[in-house]
């Protein structure tokens, strides 16, 4: 889920419990729960400042978001593509640290 006119706050207690994973193409950071193996979302750097999406279904209000699912794919799109369109379409994003 993203809303590029809106702002996501990723905060963890313990970020070692924070697996931070990339993929091929290096350009974001998938974030998974160490105990549960649950993705929680990814954030990327852009020219626009840090963006991320978030997975509702690990949210504990996760009911509220009924929209269906969209699955995109991006296979061939080159990196300055997919920077551009995570700066535009993903959410600016603040990282915090709550231990």
């Amino acid at each position: 889920m993203s809303d590029p006119d809106g702002q996501v706050v990723v905060q963890a207690v313990d970020w070692t419990l924070v697996e931070r994973y990339r993929f091929g193409s290096r350009t974001a950071d998938y974030l998974l729960c160490r105990r549960c193996g649950v993705y929680i979302g990814a954030v990327c750097e852009t020219a626009a400042g840090p963006r991320a999406v978030v997975n509702t279904l690990c949210l504990h209000d996760r009911a509220a978001f009924t929209q269906e699912a969209v699955r995109p794919d991006y296979d061939g799109e080159t990196t300055d593509r997919r920077l551009a369109r995570r700066a535009a379409n993903w959410m600016p994003a603040v990282m915090h640290d709550l231990g």
